[in-house]
């Protein structure tokens, strides 16, 4: 590997240029980006070097120089300047849902909610795993986008978040999917509850090492607080984004989410779930970069049956993964998404053998 040469990245396509002020903008951002001369209009953004942790970046410098509201996974579905461009052009501001793979109507919906400190980029790879099986919608974070008016109470996000699915022209209520990591799972099962108190049976949530707080849990939360200050909290996260490479602009705005998130995350459910099937995927390591008192926290949460989600839900199936929390994405979106289209095949078989 070592004897490779490095690799050059170059478009596969001829070279188109810029036909106005925004694609020619748009290409000097993108060339910036991706530290190439120039970039045109036809080129694909992953064919010449691009990649999650640029995507961000560029995002970034759209909505700080074009004043463009731009959602990630915009350039995974418009991954050139050509397409783009239109989109933006037609693009209603700040819609709180969008899809992160290819819509087709014989595909089922499955919803997918941010988890905290981030937004649903996080389920790109995910979405185009399934891509074949679900239209994957993404859920963004509302207080992301709305930093002058948050909503930090977890009933009242989740019905708001709610309210938008179910306005959504694709929703249907014959059978409602959602997904989440982390508070994702938190947000989901709280709109199951929603649903449920709608009448709604055919519920099913998958959970990403979803935690119920619980009295213990609350008081450990306590001490980690009182023991690190949220500017040194703050601060940690930041160093841990800068080596992942995120941009500067994007920390900045997920690290006014923390005080937000932490106060949601503390949140009981409104009610108990009696028809949604829900399955966890429980992280069953502890990760070792933590301090003394979140060694405890996760430790004590390796522990527990299930994160406590058992004890607000009747149908429950538990599934052990090898990893800790904060790599459970990265580790097993493979092994995720196989659960995901089996139950697609699953119900197909059942379809055709009762026909």
């Amino acid at each position: 590997r070592k004897a490779l040469p490095d690799p050059g990245f170059k478009s596969q396509t001829e070279y188109v240029g810029p036909r106005d002020e925004l694609e020619a903008e748009l290409g000097r951002l993108w060339a910036e980006v991706l530290g190439l001369e120039r970039v045109g209009i036809d080129d694909d953004f992953f064919s010449i070097g691009g990649n999650s942790i640029l995507i961000i970046r560029l995002v970034s410098m759209i909505e700080k120089r074009l004043n463009f509201q731009v959602k990630i996974s915009w350039i995974y579905t418009h991954a050139t300047i050509r397409k783009l461009k239109i989109y933006l052009e037609n693009k209603k501001p700040r819609e709180l849902i969008h899809l992160l793979n290819h819509y087709n109507k014989n595909k089922k919906n499955i919803w997918m909610l941010h988890p905290g400190h981030a937004g649903t980029e996080v389920y790109q790879k995910l979405a185009g795993l399934l891509d074949n099986y679900y239209n994957c919608y993404a859920i963004d974070n509302y207080n992301y986008y709305n930093e002058n008016s948050p909503i930090n109470e977890l009933k009242p996000l989740a019905e708001m978040y709610l309210k938008n699915i179910q306005d959504h022209s694709h929703y249907t209520c014959d059978e409602v999917t959602l997904l989440g990591w982390s508070l994702g799972g938190t947000i989901a099962l709280e709109i199951a509850a929603a649903l449920e108190k709608q009448g709604i049976k055919n519920i099913k949530v998958y959970s990403l090492d979803t935690i119920i707080v619980d009295e213990y849990l609350k008081n450990l939360n306590t001490q980690i607080e009182s023991m690190i200050p949220l500017d040194e909290r703050i601060k940690i996260r930041s160093k841990e984004m800068e080596k992942q490479g995120y941009d500067s602009e994007y920390i900045k705005k997920i690290n006014t989410l923390v005080p937000i998130e932490e106060k949601i995350s503390k949140q009981s459910l409104s009610a108990k779930l009696n028809k949604t099937k829900v399955i966890l995927y429980k992280a069953s390591q502890v990760k070792n970069s933590l301090n003394e008192i979140e060694q405890k926290y996760m430790q004590y949460i390796e522990l527990l049956h299930a994160n406590n989600v058992d004890k607000i839900c009747q149908w429950l199936q538990i599934i052990h993964l090898q990893c800790h929390h904060y790599n459970i994405l990265e580790l097993y979106d493979s092994y995720i998404a196989n659960d995901l289209i089996r139950e697609i095949l699953k119900q197909e078989y059942c379809d055709n053998f009762a026909a």
